[in-house]
This record gives structure tokens, C-alpha cells and sequence, in this order.
């Protein structure tokens, strides 16, 4: 049974919680919002102490760094305009050069048309800049630099610091203050591969729209020279618990019923005078899945902490003892 079917979805939480109230026009998805986050908190409640942060908050994410892309014969794009962006759609000729995610913010400039800031990412042969105009016939481009790359919508902050891939180089990548960056970007000017990176937020026009989550960048130093793929661990944002984009919780079967019954326990507290049956089932579910995702990251063993006394095989040996004289002043 695939997890999609196992997993409590949007549709079903509405009906459990309005099945429990006994008003089926009742609007629950204030329920559902709270008891969603109430689970990922995963505050552990009235006897154990402090929350518990679940393992797969935090994932792996690989990002790609990139140099300076010059402007390329037989390296092009055509752009189709649809107002208010331009399609760009990158033709190969000798060299294999594609798009990245990491381009979104940054500024392209197409040879005899213009720069435009990079909107949206779609695939590799594939971008959307603002504005533009359409041009069927292919024309060179070029990108600059800056050590700054757009993270995942979804990245929240870090969770580690970035790695290379295995083989390149076994140092990692130091987290920094971005007034550290900031000094560094400023006093020392030249291409390698990054030592150090901060987290920024993202300089545009809607980084603080109410509407939308604070976005991310990644800024290193120096300037990568080469194309380098890093991973790095992260803490990740949840988006609300809906009809339209998020039909399930996260986090897999066993934790959607535990979103289930967080949900009927925040509506027991609200609408029904108090915490109940589903409160004390949500606390005792809670207690069995924190063990088991922490369990996750246990060592079956921690090594030999023995003295070897226990190795019947093992000679004893005298010890050679010396006489030791003190010397009062």
C-alpha cells in the first residue's frame, strides 16, 4: 500500500475532526492548522520536558556553485515573450554551459537585447527573466559571478556546514557572520575554490512580502573558479496543511496520524472544555515516535569501553615500581 493512501490527507483530517464535533459545516482548518504545527513542534507536554526536533526537518540539500559564465560562440539562447517574462531557452553548440537553480536572482546579459534578472527556475535548457522581449534567433549570453546563490524556497536555516562533493577536497565550508563576508569580499578579490560561506537574506523586491516566507541566499568566499556541486544540511520550512498544495503532512504515514491526533486533541481543548481521550492518546503517540526518530542517529554500539580485564588470554605483567622522594622548602 503505497504512503499517499496510509498518510491522513487534508480531506480526511476535515472529516474526523467534524465526525468528533458533530457539526459537519463546521470550518475546521483552524484545527487542522494548529494541530499540524503542534506536532511539529513536537512539544513533549505536562511530564517530559523541552521538544524534540524530528530527523527529517532536516535534510540534504546539493547546490550547485558556478563561476563566471563569459559570453560563448555557438553558445546561445532564444527568448519568447509572455508578458511580464521572457522564456529563455539555452541551444548548445561546443559547449556543454546549462542553467541552475542557483541562477534565480542573479543577472543574465544577452548580447544585443539587454540584462534581466532571472526569475524562475524550470530545467536545465530552460529560465524565466522579467521583462524582455522575443528573439528567434540565438544570441550569446553571459552571467558574472558574485559568490551569492539562491537556496530552496523551503530552507529555513542551517543545519551544517556546506561539503564538497567526494574527491574534490576533503575541507568543508565554515559558517561565517555576513559582516565577516562582507570583510573578506572587499579585502581579498580573486577566484578559488570557497572556505568560508554566510547565510544572507535575499536581496528583491518581495523578500519581505507578508505573503511569502523570508528567502535565502548562500554567499561564499572567494568566488568559486570552478563548478563545484556542495551538499549541506538544513533546517527546512513547512508550508500550511491545505486543500490546494499540501494534501499531506510530512514527515510519512506514522506521523500523519500523529497530525490526526493533534488536531482532534487542539479541537478537545477549544470546542470541548479541555483535554481528553485524544490529548492523552496524542502525548503517548508523541512519546513513541520521539524514541523512534531518535533512535534514528543512535551507534548499535558506542566501541569497546572495557579495561580488558575481561580477556582471560591476556598475561598479566608486573609493574615496575620506583621510589619517589619529596623535597619540603
Amino acid at each position: 500500500m503505497s504512503e499517499s493512501t496510509l498518510t491522513p490527507t487534508y480531506l480526511l483530517l476535515q472529516a474526523a475532526l467534524r465526525d468528533f464535533l458533530g457539526e459537519a459545516a463546521k470550518n475546521v482548518d483552524s484545527a487542522i492548522t494548529a494541530g499540524y504545527r503542534m506536532a511539529l513542534g513536537a512539544s513533549r507536554g505536562r511530564e517530559a520536558k523541552g521538544r524534540h526536533k524530528w530527523s527529517w526537518l532536516s535534510p540534504e540539500l546539493s547546490l550547485v556553485i558556478w563561476p563566471s559564465f563569459a559570453a560563448t560562440a555557438g553558445v546561445t539562447v532564444v527568448g519568447v515573450y509572455a508578458s511580464p517574462k521572457t522564456t529563455l531557452t539555452l541551444t548548445y553548440g561546443t559547449s556543454a554551459t546549462r542553467f541552475y537553480p542557483s541562477m534565480v536572482g542573479h543577472s543574465i546579459v544577452i548580447t544585443a537585447i539587454g540584462t534581466f534578472t532571472v526569475t524562475d527556475y524550470t530545467d536545465p535548457t530552460h529560465i524565466l527573466v522579467k521583462g524582455g522581449e522575443t528573439f528567434a534567433v540565438g544570441k550569446t549570453w553571459s552571467m558574472a559571478a558574485t559568490g551569492r546563490y539562491t537556496l530552496p524556497d523551503d530552507y529555513g536555516s542551517p543545519a551544517g556546514d556546506f561539503y564538497y562533493a567526494p574527491g574534490e577536497t576533503t575541507r568543508k565550508i565554515r559558517m561565517v557572520t555576513e559582516g565577516e563576508m562582507q570583510r573578506l569580499h572587499e579585502a581579498y578579490i580573486y577566484t578559488a575554490d570557497p572556505t568560508k560561506f554566510a547565510i544572507r537574506v535575499r536581496p528583491s523586491s518581495d523578500a519581505h512580502n507578508p505573503a511569502l516566507a523570508t528567502r535565502w541566499d548562500a554567499w561564499f568566499w572567494p568566488t568559486p573558479g570552478t563548478l563545484r556541486t556542495l551538499t549541506h544540511k538544513y533546517n527546512m520550512l513547512v508550508n500550511t496543511l491545505d486543500g490546494s498544495t499540501s494534501l499531506t503532512a510530512l514527515g510519512g504515514p506514522d506521523f500523519g496520524n500523529l497530525v490526526q491526533l493533534a488536531c482532534l486533541s487542539w479541537a478537545e481543548m477549544t470546542w470541548r472544555g479541555g483535554p481528553s481521550k485524544f490529548t492523552e492518546l496524542y502525548y503517548a503517540e508523541l512519546d513513541r515516535m520521539v524514541g523512534d526518530d531518535a533512535a534514528k542517529n543512535v551507534p548499535r554500539n558506542l566501541g569497546y569501553c572495557g579495561d580488558s580485564s575481561d580477556q582471560a588470554a591476556a598475561a598479566s605483567e608486573s609493574v615496575r615500581q620506583y621510589p619517589v622522594t619529596f623535597t619540603q622548602r
